[in-house]
C-alpha cells in the first residue's frame, strides 16, 4: 500500500466537557496524488451521556435530519429508533423490562402476552388490511413426575411459529434439548394459531414430523446428533474441547464414515492441519506475531490441490493472495497468474482488485453458472476493478478493465439516506430504478424480478418471471421464531403444468422434494473442509452415486473454491470477485453442478441470485445488502454496506455484523486465561490458609500420601492391562491414567488441590506461563508431555535440577533400597510439608505480593484491551467461530437461550465479570499474605 495515501490522514476526535466524543474527522484519499477530503460524523448525547442522535459525513450540518435517532428510557431501554435507512420502530415495555408491544412504519404491530411467571406465551400480529392473528404460541412443562423425568419442568416444550410447530421432548440437567420434533404447516397461507393444541395440530402436515436428537459430553458439547433422516453425526473432542474427529453413520449402514480426523492445533487454538475422509490433508500456517493466516495448502498423495499464500499490510488488510497450486497460463498476449492483488484507500475501503476471469464472463451481474471445464489457456484473462465510494461509504462506481470486457457500473444513492436510487451498466445502458418500502427493503433487484417482504422485514417471496395472466414463477420462504429460514418452495409454470421444488431445512440436514425426486443433503462442518452428503431416496439422476460425498476446500472467507468427491477427484471449481461475483468457474458434469448451492462465503445462492446469510440477503452485483442491518448501526451509520467495504479482511457470518476473525479468536481464547488465573491464585489462597494452621498442613500431608498411593496403583494397573500393546502403549496408559486421576481430583472441592504442591511457588504466578497454559489448555497432550520432558528436566534450570534430584533419589530408593514406587512422591510431599511448617520467609512473601500486583496490573490492562476489542468489532457479544460456535448457537436457539447469561455467547459482560472475579481473588491472596506476615511477626518469626 502506498504510504502517500495515508500521509496526513489522521482520525481526529472532538471531545466535549464531559469527555464524550461529539465529532470524528476522518480523511479520505484513494490515490496518492489526490488531496485528502475531511469526512465528519457528529453525535449528540442525552443527559445520561448516551448517544441519541448521529449524522454521517454527508450531513454537514447538525440542523439537518439525523441519520440515526435513538430515544431511551431512564433504564436505558430503546423506546424509539429512527433511521434514515430503516425507518422507525417503537417499543413499549412492561414493569419487568419485557417488550409488550412493537410498532413499525408499514402498520405492523406485535403484542406479546406473558404468564404469571413472566414467560412469553403468545405473540399477536396486526397488519394493515388484515385482522389480528396469533403468529406464535409457547407452552411450558408442568411440575408433574413425567415432566421431571424428562427435565421439562418449566422448560419450553412446544413452540408454534409461522413455519409450523417445534416440540421439545426432553432436556438435559443443564437445560439443553435432548430431542426435538419439527412439524411444518400445511400449504403456504399465513397461520393464525388457535388456543387449543388439538386444533393447532390440525394445521400441520400429518405424520410423525422430523425428529432431531443430541447427545452431549460432560462439558455440554454435542458429541452425536441424529438428524431427521436418522443419520448420526458424530463429533469427538480432545481434553481442551477442540474438535478431534468427525464421522457420519447413515441409517442403512452399520459402519461409520470418517469424514475428518488427525486435527492439529497450535498454542493459540488455531487449526493447523487435518485429514479428510477422501485422503486430502489440509495445512494452515499462521504468523506467530499476530496470528494472521499466512497460507492454506491442501494435498493428496503429495500433489497440491490448493496452495494459497496471503500477504497483509501493517493493519491486517489483505494485499495479495497467490494460489501456487495453479499453473501460469499464457494466451491472448497475456501471462495469466493465479495471483490477486488489492489496494485500499485511507479509510481501508477496497480501492482496487486485480485477478483473472474467464473469457465468457461478460454478464454485468457476475452471476455465471458453472461453465464447461477449462480446455485451453485462452479462456482466462487478467482483469482489474476500481471502486469509488461517497462520503456515506456507499459504492458509487465500479470500473471493470480487461481485454474484451470493459464496463463501468454506476450507482446513484439518495441524498438523505443510503438507499439506492438507481444503477446502470455502461454509459449507453438505461438506468435501472431501485424502489424501497418504508422499512428500507429493496423491492426490485434486477431483470424484472420483484421482492416481497413480511412485516418482520424478512424476504417472503421473489417473483422470478412475471406473466400477464398472474401465473408467475416465484420462490417463497418461511422462517422459524428465531428468524432462521426453514423452508423454501420454488414454483414454476410451464405448458405441461405446475412444477414445485421444496427444501426443508432441519438441523444438520436439508430434505428436498421435486417431481419424482427426494434428496437428503447432510451438511457437516469438518474444520477447514465442509462436507455435504447427497443421499438419494427417490429419483436419483443417472451418473450420480446413491450416496455422494462432496468435500469443499475453502479460502480464508469460507468461500467454496474446490469441490472434490470421495476419491479426491475434482467435481467443480470457482473463483470470485472480491464482493462475491463469479470470476470464473468450471465443472466436470452439468448435472452434478446443478446440485451445488453453497458458494461465496459458504452461503447458499438462491434462484434470484441473492445470497442468504441468515439475518438478511446479499446482492453481489450491487455489492450491498438488500435490506438494512437488523442489528442497527453496529457497523456504522450505513446499514447497507457489505463488511465495511473491505470484504477481504472482514467476515459477516450471519448478515448482521462484520467481524475480524483474529480479534474474535483472541476474545474467545481469553476465557481460558482468566480461568487459569483463578485456578492458580485459588490454589495459592488454599496454601496460604494452610500456612497459618499447622494441623491443616499435617492433614493435607496425609491426604497427599493416600492420593499418591491411589494414583500409583491405578496407573500401575492401567500399564499392566496395556502391556500387550508394547512398552510405549503401557507407558502411555500409565501416564493417561495419572492425568485422569489428577483431573478427577480437581473436580471435587475437598480434593481439588491434591495434585499440587503443599508449599506456595512464586513461579506459578508468572503471567507468561499463565497465558501459555490458558491458551493451550492441554492442547495436544503428546506435545505437552514432550515439552515437559525437555524443559522440566533441563539441568540448567532450578526446576530441572530439583526434578532430576528427585528422580535420582527415586532410583536410589526403588532400585537400591527397594522402596515401593508409590512412596516416591511422598518424599517430596514430606519435604514441602516441612517447609510449610517452617513458614514462608518475609522475602518470599514480598516476592509473591509483587507477583500478584504484577498479575493484577496485567488483568487491568487486559480489561481495557478487551473493551477496545469489542469496540473494534462493534458488538458486545458473539458466538465463537467454527464448529463449536455453530453447535452452541443451534443449542441456544432450540432452548430459547440466545442472549441469556448462560448461553454459548462470548460477551463483553461475561469477560468483564470473569476479570473482576479474578482480580478479587488476587486481592484476597494479597490480604492473606499480609495476614501471614503479621502471623509470623506475632509468633516471633522475623527470618528473611
Amino acid at each position: 500500500m502506498s504510504k502517500g495515501i495515508h500521509s496526513r490522514t489522521p482520525t481526529v476526535n472532538a471531545i466535549d466537557a464531559r469527555g464524550l466524543n461529539v465529532r470524528q474527522v476522518d480523511y479520505y484519499r484513494s490515490k496518492a496524488e489526490d488531496s485528502a477530503q475531511a469526512r465528519i460524523t457528529s453525535a449528540h448525547h442525552d443527559i445520561a451521556a448516551r448517544v441519541w442522535r448521529q449524522w454521517d459525513a454527508r450531513q454537514t450540518d447538525t440542523s439537518m435530519p439525523a441519520s440515526m435517532t435513538v430515544i431511551k428510557s431512564l433504564s436505558g431501554r430503546v423506546l424509539r429508533q429512527d433511521s434514515a435507512d430503516a425507518g422507525w420502530r417503537v417499543n413499549f415495555f412492561g414493569d419487568a423490562g419485557q417488550i409488550l408491544d412493537e410498532w413499525e412504519p408499514l402498520g405492523g404491530h406485535w403484542r406479546t402476552s406473558f404468564d404469571h411467571l413472566m414467560r412469553p406465551v403468545a405473540v399477536t400480529q396486526t397488519s394493515p388490511q388484515q385482522p389480528p392473528r396469533v403468529v406464535q404460541r409457547l407452552s411450558y412443562g408442568d411440575n408433574s413426575s413425567a415432566s421431571a423425568a424428562l427435565n421439562r419442568c418449566a422448560e419450553l416444550v412446544r413452540h408454534d411459529d409461522e413455519a409450523g410447530t417445534v416440540l421439545i421432548d426432553e432436556y438435559t440437567f443443564g437445560s439443553q434439548p435432548v430431542s426435538q420434533t419439527r412439524h411444518f404447516l400445511q400449504g403456504e397461507t399465513p397461520v393464525d394459531w388457535p388456543l387449543q393444541q388439538s386444533q393447532r395440530n390440525l394445521l400441520n402436515d400429518a405424520g410423525p414430523g422430523y425428529r432431531t436428537q443430541w447427545v452431549y459430553d460432560a462439558t455440554g458439547a454435542i458429541i452425536k446428533q441424529t438428524d431427521a433422516g436418522q443419520h448420526q453425526h458424530c463429533f469427538a473432542f480432545d481434553v481442551a474441547g477442540q474438535l478431534k474427529s468427525v464421522s457420519l453413520k447413515l441409517d442403512e449402514r452399520l459402519d461409520e464414515i470418517i469424514l475428518a480426523n488427525a486435527f492439529v492445533y497450535n498454542a493459540a487454538g488455531q487449526l493447523e492441519s487435518q485429514t479428510s475422509g477422501n485422503g486430502v490433508t489440509s495445512h494452515a500456517a499462521f504468523d506467530t506475531a499476530n496470528g494472521r493466516l499466512k497460507s492454506l495448502r491442501a494435498t493428496v498423495s503429495g500433489a497440491a490441490l490448493q496452495d494459497l499464500h496471503y500477504q497483509y499490510d501493517a493493519v491486517g488488510n489483505v494485499m495479495q493472495i497467490e494460489d501456487k497450486a495453479q499453473a501460469v497460463r499464457f494466451g491472448n498476449n497475456q501471462k495469466v497468474e493465479a495471483i490477486s492483488r488489492f489496494t485500499y484507500d485511507s479509510l481501508y475501503q477496497l480501492a482496487s482488485a486485480s485477478g483473472r476471469e474467464t473469457a465468457s464472463n461478460s454478464s454485468p451481474l457476475n452471476l455465471a453458472t458453472l461453465t464447461a471445464p477449462l480446455s485451453n489457456a485462452s479462456q482466462l484473462f487478467n482483469y482489474t476493478q476500481h471502486y469509488d465510494y461517497d462520503a456515506g461509504r456507499n459504492l458509487v462506481e465500479l470500473r471493470h478493465v480487461r481485454e474484451g470486457n470493459q464496463h463501468t457500473r454506476t450507482l446513484t444513492i439518495a441524498d438523505n439516506s443510503n438507499q439506492l436510487l438507481s444503477w446502470k451498466q455502461g454509459s449507453n445502458e438505461a438506468e435501472t430504478p431501485a424502489e424501497f418500502d418504508s422499512n428500507g427493503n429493496l423491492l426490485n433487484p434486477h431483470d424484472g424480478k420483484s421482492l416481497q417482504w413480511n412485516p418482520r422485514n424478512q424476504l417472503s417471496s421473489v417473483v422470478l418471471v412475471q406473466r400477464e395472466d398472474g401465473r408467475n414463477d416465484h420462490e417463497r420462504y418461511f422462517y422459524d421464531s428465531s428468524g432462521r429460514r426453514v423452508r423454501k418452495i420454488h414454483t414454476t409454470y410451464t405448458s405441461s403444468g405446475v412444477h414445485c421444488h421444496e427444501v426443508r431445512y432441519l438441523p444438520g440436514i436439508e430434505i428436498s422434494h421435486r417431481a419424482g425426486q427426494k434428496l437428503e443433503t447432510i451438511d457437516l462442518d469438518t474444520g477447514r473442509v465442509s462436507v455435504r452428503c447427497l443421499h438419494w431416496l427417490e429419483g436419483r439422476p443417472s451418473g450420480l452415486e446413491a450416496t455422494q460425498l462432496r468435500y469443499s476446500l475453502v479460502d480464508h472467507l469460507g468461500s467454496n473454491t474446490l469441490e472434490l468427491d470421495r476419491q479426491a477427484l475434482l467435481i467443480s471449481q470457482e473463483e470470485y470477485f472480491p464482493f462475491g461475483g463469479t470470476a470464473w468457474s468450471a465443472h466436470r458434469s452439468r448435472v452434478e453442478a446443478s446440485y451445488r448451492t453453497l458458494r461465496y462465503c459458504g452461503k447458499e445462492r438462491d434462484a434470484s441470485g441473492l445470497y442468504y446469510y441468515g439475518a438478511r440477503y446479499y446482492a453481489p452485483w450491487l455489492q450491498r445488502w438488500v435490506s438494512p442491518d437488523p442489528a442497527g448501526a453496529v457497523d456504522g451509520l450505513n446499514l447497507y454496506a457489505m463488511a465495511g467495504n473491505n470484504p477481504l479482511r472482514y467476515l459477516d457470518h450471519n448478515g448482521d455484523q462484520k467481524q475480524e476473525f483474529n480479534v474474535r479468536q483472541e476474545l474467545t481464547t481469553y476465557t481460558g486465561i482468566v480461568s487459569e488465573v483463578n485456578k492458580r491464585v485459588g490454589i495459592l489462597n488454599h496454601q496460604l490458609y494452610n500456612s497459618m494452621r499447622k494441623r491443616d498442613i499435617v492433614k493435607r500431608l496425609f491426604q497427599s500420601y493416600a492420593y499418591n498411593a491411589i494414583r500409583h496403583l491405578s496407573a500401575l494397573g492401567a500399564g499392566l492391562v496395556a502391556l500387550p500393546t508394547g512398552l510405549v502403549g503401557s507407558a502411555a496408559a500409565s501416564i493417561a491414567t495419572s492425568l485422569s486421576i489428577d483431573a478427577a481430583a480437581g473436580k471435587f472441592d475437598a480434593t481439588r488441590h491434591l495434585p499440587v504442591a503443599l508449599y506456595p511457588q512464586v513461579q506459578r504466578l508468572d503471567p507468561g506461563a499463565i497465558e501459555h497454559e490458558g491458551r493451550t489448555a492441554l492442547y495436544n497432550v503428546t506435545a505437552k508431555l514432550q515439552h515437559a520432558k525437555t524443559e522440566t528436566l533441563n539441568p540448567r534450570s532450578a526446576t530441572g535440577q530439583k526434578n532430576l534430584a528427585v528422580m535420582a533419589t527415586g532410583f536410589l530408593l526403588t532400585k537400591v533400597l527397594e522402596v515401593k514406587g508409590a512412596w516416591i512422591p511422598n518424599f517430596e510431599s514430606s519435604t514441602q510439608a516441612t517447609k510449610a511448617l517452617e513458614g514462608l520467609s518475609g522475602q518470599k512473601i514480598e516476592r509473591m505480593n509483587n507477583a500478584l500486583a504484577q498479575l493484577d496490573d496485567f488483568l487491568e490492562q487486559d480489561s481495557h484491551a478487551i473493551n477496545a476489542a469489542f469496540d473494534a468489532i462493534g458488538v458486545d457479544e458473539f458466538y465463537p467461530h467454527g464448529l463449536k460456535g455453530r453447535l452452541a448457537q443451534t443449542t441456544d436457539r432450540v432452548a430459547i437461550a440466545v442472549g441469556v447469561e448462560h448461553s454459548g455467547l462470548v460477551s463483553r459482560a461475561s469477560l468483564g465479570r470473569d476479570i473482576s472475579i479474578a482480580r478479587a481473588t488476587i486481592q484476597r491472596a494479597r490480604e492473606l499474605l499480609f495476614r501471614l506476615n503479621e502471623h509470623n511477626r506475632s509468633h516471633g518469626r522475623f527470618f528473611i
